[in-house]
């Protein structure tokens, strides 16, 4: 009966964290999306960062199937918000609620998954128009756990509703991103390890900046020296 409560009280907390993370998730999409209307679009390498909302979607959808899943198996061992023993309600009755309440979660993960392939669309379409002046920076990595995220899912509910589709498209989105995580590390060892470009000290670019204004500036000092010394 003590891990009943606990399990329970774990799960309306859990419940209570999602809800909250979902709201200010989508709020904060919102405003996001919103600006990517009334303003200019980003500067193309930072173009990746489009596939950030996939994983707040992806991970809700996640939780939520999960809290659906584990809800319904207490209901269906006999728990009842009342509980006494016998339960208050019919066996019958509490394994129908059980599997209203799964696939209530089931329903809340598609939904939630079928906004995630929104961004997942428009963060590819942002990318692909980008192309031609992308360039690999570190900014590539944060499309890595969305999408990652967006693929546990897909795999999460491809299992539970015994799909043959869904399980192909969740190995498929398993597939691209491995192959993410793997170029964005090869990338990263390459360009920041072998060739020293992809990280800088904080503040380091704009002093080579000034640094090469006051070269600029020194170099023309001289040139207007040397033009009045050959006036003269």
């Amino acid at each position: 009966m003590e891990s009943t409560k606990c399990a329970i009280a774990l799960l309306v907390t859990g419940f209570l964290a999602w809800s909250f993370a979902i709201a200010e998730a989508t709020i904060i999409i919102t405003i996001y999306f919103f600006r990517l209307i009334a303003d200019k679009t980003p500067a193309a390498p930072l173009m990746v960062g489009s596939f950030l909302p996939v994983a707040a979607m992806s991970q809700g959808a996640f939780a939520i199937h999960k809290f659906g899943i584990f809800l319904a198996t207490y209901i269906k061992d006999g728990y009842a918000p009342t509980q006494v023993s016998p339960p208050p309600l019919p066996m019958s009755t509490l394994q129908a609620t059980s599997e209203v309440i799964h696939w209530i979660g089931i329903i809340m993960d598609l939904f939630l998954l079928a906004h995630a392939t929104f961004w997942v669309v428009q963060g590819t379409t942002s990318v692909l128009v980008s192309l031609p002046k992308l360039q690999f920076n570190i900014a590539y990595w944060c499309s890595v756990f969305p999408m990652a995220s967006y693929a546990n899912a897909w795999c999460f509910l491809s299992r539970d509703l015994r799909d043959d589709g869904m399980r192909g498209w969740a190995a498929t989105m398993v597939m691209i991103a491995t192959l993410l995580w793997l170029f964005c590390a090869l990338e990263t060892v390459y360009r920041g390890f072998w060739q020293g470009s992809l990280f800088s000290a904080p503040g380091l670019e704009d002093w080579l900046g000034d640094k090469e204004q006051d070269e600029k500036s020194r170099g023309g000092r001289k040139r207007m020296r040397k033009r009045r010394s050959s006036c003269k």
